[in-house]
């Protein structure tokens, strides 16, 4: 038997359950926050070759224009040489600047932005809204970027 201090005596087998026990909660609290605590390093870590919008001034509340921030992000993974150019979940509102056409443009205008891809943080999280009647996206380069296969 032992005694607890408290007046109380247990046999020697219960004590060792009960500082087994103990022992276990404070591993699995830990392991808990260690866990939290990696994937929060990870929800603020963007990969190298991916391009966040918001890293660039977009803001995604569906009033704010974030065109120019998204063309620098998708014009940073194009200099780059491909990337992804990620939206986290929001309504990023787009038009065209000064006298574009279109209010994004993925092609430099000679050599196009083989390997730029555009992507959302979920399905149905994140959206781009065009504000005005014109075309949303202009893609293409030179004839030697299209996939033949």
């Amino acid at each position: 038997m032992i005694d607890r201090g408290n007046g109380r005596s247990e046999p020697e087998s219960a004590m060792g359950r009960r500082t087994l026990f103990a022992g276990a909660a404070v591993g699995v609290a830990g392991a808990v926050i260690a866990a939290g605590a990696g994937s929060a390093a990870a929800a603020t870590t963007t990969p190298p070759d991916w391009y966040n919008v918001k890293d660039y001034g977009a803001v995604g509340d569906g009033t704010t224009v974030d065109t120019t921030a998204i063309q620098d992000a998708i014009d940073a993974a194009g200099a780059a040489g491909g990337g992804v150019v990620y939206f986290p979940a929001g309504v990023y509102a787009v038009e065209p600047v000064g006298s574009a056409t279109a209010c994004l443009v993925l092609n430099n205008g000679t050599t196009g932005y083989s390997g730029v891809r555009l992507v959302g943080d979920s399905a149905g999280a994140s959206h781009i809204k065009k504000l005005t009647a014109v075309t949303m996206i202009v893609m293409g380069g030179p004839a030697t970027d299209r996939r033949t296969s």
